[in-house]
């Protein structure tokens, strides 16, 4: 049928974090121009901030009592390093853990008690969203997409959506960005084009 398009929904749950309420949404397949006109997400640039990391392999984050120790063991592999800070007050701290695996990012809130939440890859920001997409995919680690948002009583986690559950072949998320409504839309590998609704 002419001027007909194809709408796939796909429902997911988004976790709750911090006891927030569970959220239901959808994926839904958009077109090319749809997600073009959309802004374009980059690698988050960071500040520079006030982090020592010592000989002995300890990442002390001012301001908290954490601390983030290497551990160079065939058994234990994890390498800490302080990637910058996430906004111009130095609230939020950001660390990359190294595993074999792959990496992780935490994200420290130097507000809140240095409460910390873990993201799958390197954070990407567009006002107070962050969206990542894990960047160590394997049999362990499926393909995931995180919606977070930062709010005054820290940064909490609106959506999540496991790929492997609703798509085959290579799910690579390649390229981020976000409508004029704040909706993230998001292109995978495979040249197809989404938006979590």
């Amino acid at each position: 049928m002419k001027g007909a398009f194809f709408v796939l929904y796909v429902f997911f749950t988004a976790v709750a974090v911090r006891g927030q309420v569970v959220i239901r949404d959808s994926l839904i397949a958009i077109s090319k121009s749809e997600f073009e006109r959309g802004t374009l997400l980059s690698k988050k640039r960071f500040f520079d901030g006030e982090c020592q990391k010592g000989a002995n392999g300890k990442l002390v984050i001012s301001n908290c009592r954490q601390v983030f120790i290497d551990d160079t063991t065939d058994e234990g592999f994890v390498k800490y390093d302080y990637v910058g800070d996430l906004d111009k007050t130095q609230r939020y701290k950001v660390v990359r853990e190294t595993e074999y695996n792959g990496e992780t990012y935490q994200i420290v809130d130097t507000k809140f008690n240095c409460e910390s939440v873990r993201l799958l890859g390197e954070p990407q920001m567009f006002d107070n969203l962050i969206v990542n997409s894990n960047e160590s995919v394997t049999t362990d680690r499926p393909p995931i997409v995180e919606v977070w948002k930062i709010e005054h009583d820290g940064i909490r986690k609106i959506a999540s959506i496991n790929l492997r559950r609703f798509f085959e072949g290579y799910l690579d998320v390649i390229e981020f960005r976000v409508s004029s409504r704040n909706k993230v839309l998001f292109k995978n590998f495979d040249g197809k084009y989404w938006r979590i609704n």
